[in-house]
């Protein structure tokens, strides 16, 4: 394999390429749209048989910029090129997806959004990346080249008697193109070149998190599934937070100070480190201000690019309790508590390899389920923070909420649920 990496510096992944590209920190979504339009304007390569039917590049879009859609069920159109006639996306009878021409329907003038995204990528050329990354744009053109060559497309493998197709390349990135302003954009316009291509979550392609999992073998839990928007959006039931609903809901007034009501594509508020947040706080007239803060094994306050500010968003906070293995900035600058928390070769925990980003087998993978276990007791008064939670919970009457939080988070059946009053602990 052929492993090239855009990096500041050469380190990890870099020092281990086969071609390590230097480029200016945070200007990768530059690079990769760029990419992009050499790929489809200048080299012409696109897998179509793929945008047509798994991705929204037929969407038609108007004027406005918006989805046409159905008057009645309110999906979103496409044009169907072989009978020359708009129809929902997920009409079974479609027979060809137009992915470029002009079209009007039902008096509005409407394109394939596949057509607006390829139109949009004609500014982004090598050049222009080049005088912002630093990339020389001769290189840019080679390296697309050779990322669309490589794809082949039209090509197929046969695995277990499915045929599926193959696209031997993968573009993806992680926290150094993502710890910069625009990072979600940077993000897609890198994850966009799998697309273009064919290669998202096929044999020699990029594989996505594996946010679904079809279960053990003998039981089929865990069992994470897709489901499907009124838009055709396929997203994950449960991940780190929740994803749904989508289309996502439309931003409104906040009533919490985290300001999510704001920013409904957002898990976590940085609101928080924001040295102007009273008065955003102030004009929005939130009527409290964060009481207590519980701390969990984070030196948050050198771990976030602006300290100063959310140091003095901490030192408001009347009450911070901190669990945590060691003391440190967080611990010592800021908690009236400090819970000295156990670790992994003290703790019996299997938490750790359930929800989140790598811990599922990806389809039919050997089933592994990662546990710890203790192989020494805790000493002194330290205690398992998921030990003292529990006990909290109980102690505030929250354990009817408890029981039912896991009992959907494991997807317990009726047989299997736990009682609203039985008292649960960490072991048992």
């Amino acid at each position: 394999m052929k492993l090239v990496v855009f990096d500041p510096i050469s380190q990890f992944s870099a020092s281990k390429a086969t071609e390590w590209i230097p480029i200016l920190p945070g200007t990768d979504g530059a690079v990769a749209l760029a990419m992009a339009n050499v790929i489809l304007n200048e080299l012409g390569i696109c897998d179509a048989a793929y945008l047509k039917t798994k991705t929204n590049g037929p969407y038609l879009v108007g004027l406005d910029g918006r989805y046409v859609r159905d008057q009645e069920t309110r999906k979103p159109l496409v044009w169907d090129s072989a009978q020359s006639v708009a129809k929902v996306y997920d009409d079974p009878s479609i027979v060809d997806y137009a992915l470029e021409g002009a079209y009007k329907v039902e008096g509005v003038d409407c394109h394939p959004s596949f057509q607006l995204f390829k139109q949009n990528l004609k500014k982004y050329t090598p050049e222009m990346a080049s005088k912002v990354s630093t990339v020389p744009a001769e290189t840019i053109r080679r390296i697309s080249t050779e990322f669309a060559q490589a794809a082949q497309i039209g090509t197929t493998i046969t695995i277990e008697g499915h045929r599926l197709p193959l696209r031997p390349v993968a573009s993806t990135t992680c926290r150094g193109s993502g710890a910069h302003e625009n990072a979600v954009h940077t993000a897609m316009a890198i994850l966009l070149l799998n697309h273009i291509v064919g290669a998202a979550d096929v044999p020699g392609g990029t594989i996505g998190y594996p946010t679904t999992c079809l279960g053990h073998p003998d039981t089929g839990k865990p069992k994470l599934g897709l489901e499907k928007g009124i838009d055709g959006f396929l997203t994950v039931s449960r991940w780190m937070s929740t994803h749904l609903p989508w289309p996502i809901k439309e931003p409104k007034a906040p009533a919490d100070a985290d300001l999510l009501e704001l920013f409904p594509l957002c898990s976590m508020s940085s609101i928080w480190a924001s040295a102007d947040q009273e008065e955003i706080w102030n004009k929005i007239r939130i009527p409290y201000r964060i009481e207590v803060m519980l701390n969990f094994g984070s030196n948050s306050v050198i771990s976030i690019p602006n300290p100063e500010s959310y140091a003095e968003f901490l030192k408001k906070i009347p009450f911070i309790v901190s669990w945590d293995v060691v003391p440190n900035e967080f611990a010592e600058g800021f908690a009236d508590i400090l819970l000295p928390d156990t670790s992994y070769l003290e703790t019996f925990n299997w938490l750790e390899g359930t929800g989140f980003v790598f811990n599922y087998p990806c389809g039919m993978e050997p089933w592994t389920f990662h546990i710890t276990q203790p192989v020494v007791e805790p000493t002194h008064s330290r205690r398992f923070l998921m030990d003292v939670t529990f006990e909290l919970l109980e102690r505030i009457g929250k354990r009817r909420e408890l029981n039912e939080y896991w009992n959907k988070y494991m997807g317990l059946d009726e047989s299997e649920k736990f009682d609203p009053s039985q008292k649960i602990t960490w072991n048992k």
